[in-house]
């Protein structure tokens, strides 16, 4: 078949080819064939008008394009979380292995992005540590184990801007301006000791910080916070502390946030309280 010559045109045709009775509309190539006496429109020897393939090739280059880069988007590989490992015996020029531990927390932490696990062993670790806007583990062996030191010249670890990590298994100690001291941000603590902290043996601003399991003793307060800083101390023991287990920063004490709720067991604990 010998095409002889082409040229657009619009026809409507009056009955669907989906016998839908609807009429249908449709740009075409109209192209006369040797060996027909007329020229007319007809499905199976027509081309699409230029437009409207430039319109349907850009439309499934588009189409190809998206499902690349979704494809290309899915088979990127998850990066699985690490653990980094801190001793005693380290070296902060190591890799951070188990077998090739760093010597000091704040290494480890600077070292892990979020979902990382920092796992410190047992030792006292005389350092001042501070992270923000990122939330790695940060695991001690136990609260008589890994023991965190402040040595009266600072805070044992400092958290800000959505460092909001997991502490558990430590003992937090000698911190000045609080052994913990948090600032916008929502961290989790547990099973830790902390002692001997001015300050308080944490001090919360701006956060919402969960405690579980901790005990606080001989500290300046126990824990002291704004208004907005504390959700509550879920099976924490409060003793001796100087001023009171727990205090806002309108200086009114209370233990309604103790769970189990707290006694008056420790006038020490309570001088300050404002019932």
């Amino acid at each position: 078949m010998k095409i002889i010559s082409c040229h657009s045109a619009s026809a409507t045709r009056n009955q669907s080819p989906k016998g839908d009775g609807k009429s249908r509309s449709a740009d075409f190539q109209v192209c006369c064939i040797a060996g027909f006496q007329t020229c007319e429109p007809s499905e199976y020897a027509t081309i699409p008008a230029p437009s409207r393939l430039r319109s349907r090739r850009h439309s499934r280059f588009g189409n190809l394009r998206y499902k690349l880069a979704l494809l290309l988007l899915l088979s990127q590989p998850t990066v699985p979380a690490a653990t980094y490992y801190v001793a005693t015996t380290g070296n902060d020029t190591n890799s951070g292995t188990l077998a090739q531990p760093f010597r000091t927390v704040g290494k480890g932490t600077a070292t892990a992005a979020t979902g990382d696990t920092v796992q410190v062993a047992g030792g006292t670790y005389s350092e001042h540590v501070a992270w923000n806007n990122k939330s790695p583990t940060l695991q001690g062996a136990g609260p008589g184990l890994s023991i965190i030191d402040g040595g009266g010249s600072g805070n044992c670890l400092s958290l800000s801007s959505g460092a909001d990590s997991l502490i558990q298994g430590f003992a937090i100690r000698n911190g000045n301006g609080g052994g913990i001291n948090v600032f916008q941000s929502q961290p989790k603590v547990t099973n830790c000791l902390f002692t001997g902290n001015s300050g308080g043996g944490m001090s919360l601003l701006q956060c919402n910080v969960q405690v579980n399991n901790c005990t606080f003793t001989n500290n300046d307060d126990g824990i002291y916070s704004d208004m907005q800083a504390f959700s509550g101390a879920n099976n924490c023991v409060f003793t001796r502390n100087n001023g009171a287990g727990l205090r806002n920063s309108n200086g009114a004490c209370w233990g309604a946030t103790y769970s189990p709720p707290a006694t008056k067991n420790d006038a020490t604990q309570y001088k300050d309280k404002s019932d």
